[in-house]
């Protein structure tokens, strides 16, 4: 996983379906909030379902939403 998760799913952004591409835009806009954030917060924001959230995720080559979490998570975290 690139040491940027926001440049990772940047990357995937085109290769996502209409509903999947609102669910990238959603954790580029929320951002660090993304780490405190539920699947169901992140479907609201990006007006999809939880289930969307979580293929979405793993469309952009993450092993799900815990996995995203983590890394905007890691993101915040001082080395």
């Amino acid at each position: 996983m690139e040491a940027d998760v926001t440049s990772h799913i940047r990357a995937a952004l085109p290769l996502l379906a209409g509903s999947e591409q609102r669910v990238a835009e959603s954790l580029l806009a929320l951002g660090e909030r993304v780490a405190t954030l539920s699947t169901a917060d992140v479907a609201q924001h990006a007006s999809s379902s939880p289930a969307t959230v979580v293929r979405a995720c793993k469309n952009m080559g993450f092993s799900g939403f815990h996995h995203v979490r983590r890394e905007f998570a890691r993101q915040q975290t001082p080395e």
